[in-house]
């Protein structure tokens, strides 16, 4: 009778021993406290074990970055982990980042709800007189494979190392710009992308309006990454570095923290979010004319011959008013005359960089914050601003991919036309406030243009 007694207290001792937390992979984990989580930081799948160590069976793999909860640490210096489907587990510590919770929880309340954190007043940092995107409607894309840029066009940059693409699904409509969609779709639960399609492969979304953004130009005051996931921020397309400058398009309304801008990496535009706090109005206020006009300084005879790899000279700055005055792409009235014709300059603060003959190579802003650069008389240079002569390159050169020209390389670049593959120009010289044009002489409507591409499409004989 004793002999049972005995055995019965013993097999209850085994059966007790077997349900203490961490004697069994496949013992019940309802009751355990855990302690922390433990994050894989291993760059490849890794092991996890039955037991503490590598002499015990693999019961299943985790993979980089994946999380689990923990009992804490062995004396072999393994985690004992909790799985998915509540069995338990053991990881090696050399393979994991540890982070522990101030209070253990039991398994069942795990995850804790986060400690509520005071609400303060966020600051509105906006700057005045941008637009916000507006909101968006859904739409049931039903259509094939559609690549995606992060702007409204092909020559943009386009996210996943170029290969980023539409399915079908429900997608997020924004608006029209430059015959492309902007759009925003998940690619899975927490990885969302906004950016643009051709607009063919969206024409039965209804009430499909334009976008009215504000092409700002603004200085950046602090390193951020720059995305095209506002929710998620998933993903980073690259940092925007401090002191840069950018386009500012646009604030959103969904999340109440990002602008919208667009910048330029390795010469080719790019458009995303970035927190809208690192982002300042830097415009500076022009100089009021003075009411004197001052006695004029003969200026020194100087001429630059740009050459080889050659790039345009520096630039000075004046103020302008007086009756317009005709511009055109080229130094002379036989050259292309933008804007229908009509393009001309009648007053505000202008860049010359230098004269060709009678003719004086300026910059100046438009009324819709673009900007352009092109030819007028020089006579409207005042008598104490000193610019060389200009003899620019006769270099020739070929197109060597498809090339968008624009007369506007400094704010927002509107492509005028396209030069073909294998089209034969004239480069002019390169550029040094931006470090990606090309400024060239083509033709354009049958005259001849002078305008910027982008280098890289370029090959020079």
């Amino acid at each position: 009778m004793k002999t049972n007694k005995l055995m019965s207290l013993l097999l209850a001792v085994v059966m007790l021993a077997l349900m203490v937390p961490g004697m069994s992979a496949d013992g019940p984990v309802s009751d355990l406290l855990v302690t922390g989580e433990v994050t894989v930081t291993a760059q490849f799948n890794v092991n996890l074990r039955s037991g503490n160590s590598t002499e015990y069976e693999v019961v299943t793999t985790a993979k980089p970055g994946e999380l689990f909860p923990t009992t804490g640490k062995t004396d072999s210096g393994w985690y004992e982990i909790i799985l998915k489907d509540g069995k338990l587990a053991y990881i090696s510590d050399k393979l994991v980042f540890h982070k522990p919770f101030d209070t253990p929880v039991p398994f069942g309340a795990y995850p804790p709800a986060p400690t509520p954190r005071p609400e303060t007043p966020r600051p509105d940092v906006r700057i005045p007189g941008v637009y916000n995107l507006p909101l968006h409607q859904e739409f049931q894309y039903q259509g094939p494979e559609v690549p995606v840029y992060t702007g409204p066009g092909e020559f943009y940059a386009r996210a996943e190392g170029g290969m980023a693409v539409l399915n079908n699904g429900i997608i997020h409509v924004y608006g029209l710009e430059n015959s492309f969609v902007m759009v925003g779709y998940y690619l899975n639960d927490d990885v969302y992308r906004v950016g643009y399609v051709p607009a063919f492969y969206l024409q039965d979304v209804p009430n499909l309006q334009p976008l009215f953004l504000s092409y700002l130009e603004v200085g950046v005051t602090a390193t951020a990454a720059l995305t095209d996931d506002p929710l998620f921020a998933s993903s980073k397309l690259l940092d925007l570095q401090w002191g840069s400058r950018v386009s500012l398009l646009a604030y959103e309304v969904f999340a109440n923290t990002w602008a919208y801008v667009e910048t330029y990496n390795n010469g080719q535009p790019v458009r995303g979010f970035v927190n809208r706090n690192v982002l300042a109005d830097t415009r500076v206020t022009p100089t009021p004319t003075p009411t004197q006009t001052p006695e004029p300084v003969p200026c020194p005879e100087e001429t630059i011959h740009i050459t080889g790899n050659g790039k345009l000279p520096g630039n000075k700055t004046f103020s302008f008013s007086g009756p317009a005055e005709a511009v055109y792409s080229g130094p002379g009235t036989n050259y292309h005359r933008a804007a229908g014709g009509k393009a001309s300059v009648g007053g505000g603060r202008l860049r010359v960089w230098g004269t060709v003959g009678d003719w004086a190579m300026i910059g100046y802003g438009l009324s819709n914050n673009l900007y352009r650069i092109g030819y007028v008389n020089k006579s409207i240079l005042p008598g104490d601003v000193c610019v060389p002569e200009i003899v620019f390159n006769t270099r020739g050169a070929t197109i060597i991919s498809k090339a968008a020209v624009t007369d506007d390389p400094i704010l927002h670049p509107t492509w005028l036309f396209e030069l073909p593959e294998g089209t034969r120009v004239t480069l002019l010289a390169y550029e040094g406030f931006v470090g990606h044009w090309a400024y060239i002489e083509t033709t354009f409507e049958g005259k001849p243009f002078r305008g910027f591409i982008n280098k890289d499409r370029l090959q020079a004989d």
